[in-house]
């Protein structure tokens, strides 16, 4: 089908021409012209988030220790905050990285103190990758 036979399919009785000769839009009623079916576009897969664990600082302790740098245990580097953003479903392209990294308070990209971790962690309670995924997403 053409593209200007998209435009001639909204008159009552007309034929549109195609490739194939084949295709014909025809109305049932002289009054009412024939509408195409409505394009929508698929709505993207909603993030299934589990129920939230209740905060604890040990957890939160374990989460730090899960990504901190393997030379100095006191912050989380660049390798490690990639990791986090990866196992968080939290894409390393546009701003959600750098979201994440506002929310935690660090000062310095791809870079979290331990004292910005547990601050962030014990005033928002958020213990989970995917607690700090949607956090990421609600904010962006």
């Amino acid at each position: 089908m053409k593209l200007t036979s998209l435009f001639l399919c909204c008159t009552s009785n007309t034929t549109i021409p195609s490739d194939d000769h084949e295709a014909s839009v025809s109305g049932t009623n002289d009054d009412k012209p024939v509408v195409p079916a409505a394009v929508t576009k698929p709505k993207p897969a909603k993030r299934k988030v589990p129920d939230p664990e209740p905060y604890s600082a040990a957890r939160a302790e374990a989460l730090f220790k899960q990504y901190a740098d393997g030379d100095d245990a006191s912050f989380i580097g660049p390798e490690g905050f990639e990791r986090l953003c990866n196992d968080a479903e939290i894409p390393l392209e546009g701003a959600l990285p750098l979201v994440l990294a506002w929310q935690v308070g660090a000062s310095e990209m791809a870079m979290i103190l331990k004292s910005e971790w547990d601050k962030a962690t014990s005033e928002l309670q958020y213990v989970s990758h995917n607690l700090l995924a949607t956090l990421a997403f609600a904010t962006a």
